[in-house]
């Protein structure tokens, strides 16, 4: 296995060249990463893919990390991972209250007031 320097460079890559598929799978080939290998935009983007791919667990893993980093991409994170939940886990108790916390911890951000819809 490749040092995982170089595997995030890799993934990196081809997150900044929208390459997000191949980004994916580089990222599921690894068993392990660091807690600090990637930032909330890249988990973002990685967990968005998950999900398109129909990969429940790991999208849920990847937006759970993003939205505990607390950056500027936690807002998207929080909606995505609400959104999971509701249509591809069936769970809409769990996707409200992810909307909800949304609409308290970002009442302000552009998706407030789409969450807001979802509750």
């Amino acid at each position: 296995q490749k040092p995982e320097t170089t595997a995030i460079r890799e993934v990196d890559e081809c997150l900044k060249s929208e390459n997000i598929n191949r980004a994916l799978k580089l990222y599921q080939k690894r068993d392990k990463w660091s807690a600090t290998a990637f930032d909330d935009r890249q988990l973002l983007k990685l967990g968005q893919a998950a999900a398109r791919s129909k990969d429940k667990d790991v999208a849920k893993k990847l937006l759970e990390q993003a939205v505990a980093l607390g950056g500027l991409a936690a807002p998207r994170a929080l909606f995505a991972l609400g959104t999971l939940h509701r249509d591809q886990l069936g769970d809409d108790k769990g996707a409200k209250k992810i909307f909800a916390r949304l609409v308290k911890e970002h009442p302000h951000s552009d998706l407030a007031k789409q969450a807001t819809k979802q509750l």
